[in-house]
């Protein structure tokens, strides 16, 4: 280690990255010694931590769960609570023509006519006539469609407003934030059967080779060997991902920071085929630190705490280096895929406006045109 907190004006992490990647540090991140030239340098000590290895695919080789029509479909969307609210909003619309009536008939001036009719006079006398005023409220067609669909209008607007407050509703497919996918496998003898190959160590595969599962032996004729998890093999296994090669690799989830800074696109799909011991951190051979610490850790094995802060020392250094390349762990970090899709939780926006509000507007204006035409042709029946 070095005690000196900055160097050039870098932070005290950088500089014992740097010293552990150039060989001169007494202890250092294993994870970070990957390659044979420093490993040489070095030795692990053997920890009781297990380390669970999973199989990784890139999300391209990821499909839908539901063809892109059905997943967008307005009335599969839509849950129980939003039929009941549908419900409401013909019932007020039906009440609305009765409302629009109202309204343009008081909007209508009174209209006054005169009419003269005859009363018997006496007997022997000539004939008289009276007059008087019939005053009624007529309603004119312009102005009920200019009052219907100021009713409906507001009428809409209202609704609208409480239907997307206050309603739990399941969003389209392209409109949450986790998409419903599946994988072209989802367990070993089916993905044995595909064009995959898997990616690993030596030490993994002879593993698989002797273990009692034949499924695992089987899966270990796909695999493809390398020495170690380098810089290079991530490296490659993302450009391999975008490039569309059909390849998948295990990786432990101690890893997952290291995988997810060179590639955000990578996502759980086998969990835990593997599990075995390892160390996240090793020392400098031959030196005195070495000596004295295997000692201690012998004992610290013993009490269970090791466990905990060697996972969490991971957990923190894998997040340093990703915060230091504008990402965030728990979004970058390969993750299973969900069984069922997560419904957005969040607040109604414009993708959700322009997709629900002219859906439940034209509900709205269409009844409400309807029911015009009815009541344009019960006033002609009537006058007729």
């Amino acid at each position: 280690m070095t005690s000196d907190a900055t160097k050039n004006g870098s932070s005290l992490m950088d500089v014992i990255l740097q010293q552990v990647l150039d060989g001169v540090a007494d202890i250092g991140l294993i994870e970070l010694l990957r390659t044979p030239p420093r490993m040489a340098t070095y030795s692990a000590i053997q920890s009781p931590i297990l380390i669970e290895y999973s199989l990784l695919i890139h999300k391209s080789f990821l499909s839908p769960k539901c063809a892109a029509a059905t997943c967008v479909n307005l009335l599969d969307a839509f849950t129980t609570p939003t039929w009941v609210i549908f419900l409401c909003l013909l019932l007020l619309v039906v009440s609305g023509r009765q409302i629009s009536q109202k309204v343009a008939a008081h909007l209508q001036p009174e209209s006054e006519e005169i009419f003269e009719c005859a009363i018997p006079a006496e007997p022997g006398s000539t004939l008289a006539t009276a007059r008087y005023r019939d005053s009624t409220r007529t309603v004119s067609q312009g102005m009920l469609i200019l009052s219907t669909a100021l009713v409906f209008t507001l009428m809409g607007t209202f609704c609208n407003g409480i239907f997307l407050t206050a309603v739990n509703i399941v969003m389209p497919l392209k409109l949450t934030l986790e998409p419903h996918l599946a994988a072209t496998f989802s367990y070993v003898e089916e993905f044995c059967k595909t064009e995959f190959t898997v990616h690993t160590t030596h030490t993994v595969r002879d593993q698989f080779l002797i273990s009692n599962h034949p499924e695992l032996n089987i899966l270990a004729e796909k695999m493809i060997t390398t020495a170690r998890y380098n810089d290079d093999f991530l490296q490659a296994m993302a450009d391999f991902g975008k490039a569309g090669t059909r390849t998948t690799f295990l990786a432990s989830s101690p890893s997952y920071g290291r995988v997810a800074y060179f590639t955000c696109d990578f996502v759980e799909i086998l969990p835990n085929l593997y599990s075995a011991s390892s160390s996240p951190y090793c020392f400098r051979r031959n030196s005195q630190l070495y000596q004295d610490f295997s000692q201690r850790f012998q004992r610290l094995r013993e009490t269970g705490l090791v466990e905990f802060i060697s996972e969490r020392y991971v957990e923190l250094y894998g997040d340093y280096f990703l915060r230091r390349e504008g990402k965030v762990g728990a979004l970058c970090e390969p993750r299973g895929i969900p069984n069922k899709p997560t419904v957005a939780r969040r607040d109604v926006g414009m993708d959700d406006v322009k997709f629900t509000f002219p859906a439940a507007l034209a509900v709205v204006v269409g009844t409400g045109l309807s029911s015009l035409v009815v009541e344009i042709i019960m006033y002609y029946r009537k006058r007729k």
